[in-house]
């Protein structure tokens, strides 16, 4: 009970809950898709994350500190994903990419992966498991597996496979 108590008091794991339960009745009940986007915007004005409809995420999304938190239409997000604030994930309508047979407009973002504050995910490219994308990173371009990328000036990616880095992925 206590448990059931604490997520429901706490507005980042709130938002998850009542966005799989709005995304469940809008995908099968088109009818009531605009209330299930008036309930996405109530709760973007109580949590300060906006999550479209049309995102698919993944089991454990955690937000910490997920005012700002933008996730786009169409983004898919994977297992065991953190989200600092301020992280904005979202499309970029001029470039396009075919892959599996679909036309995407949007980021697809692999499990185990931590995005720090500030973060830009944009346009149609896929972020692969265990990578870490730095705070105030702008990533238009695919990341590879176990990658730490940072911004300073240039993007720099590091391969933090057998680091320290690598330990905390495996921890989340």
């Amino acid at each position: 009970m206590v448990k059931i108590l604490k997520t429901l008091l706490n507005p980042a794991r709130l938002i998850v809950i009542v966005y799989k339960i709005n995304n469940f009745i809008a995908c099968r009940f088109r009818f009531l898709k605009p209330i299930c986007q008036i309930n996405m915007i109530i709760m973007k004005i109580l949590s300060g994350i906006e999550i479209e409809l049309g995102a698919k995420i993944g089991k454990n999304l955690q937000f910490i500190h997920g005012n700002g938190v933008v996730i786009g239409n169409m983004v898919e997000i994977g297992d065991n994903v953190k989200i600092y604030q301020n992280v904005t994930i979202g499309g970029n309508f001029q470039k396009t990419e075919i892959i599996n047979g679909k036309v995407w407009h949007q980021p697809q973002i692999g499990n185990n992966v931590i995005l720090c504050p500030g973060a830009k995910i944009l346009g149609p490219i896929s972020i692969d498991p265990y990578t870490i994308i730095g705070a105030n990173t702008v990533i238009t371009e695919n990341v590879d597996s176990y990658k730490l990328v940072l911004r300073s000036g240039t993007v720099i990616y590091k391969d933090i496979k057998n680091t320290r880095f690598h330990k905390i992925l495996d921890e989340i």
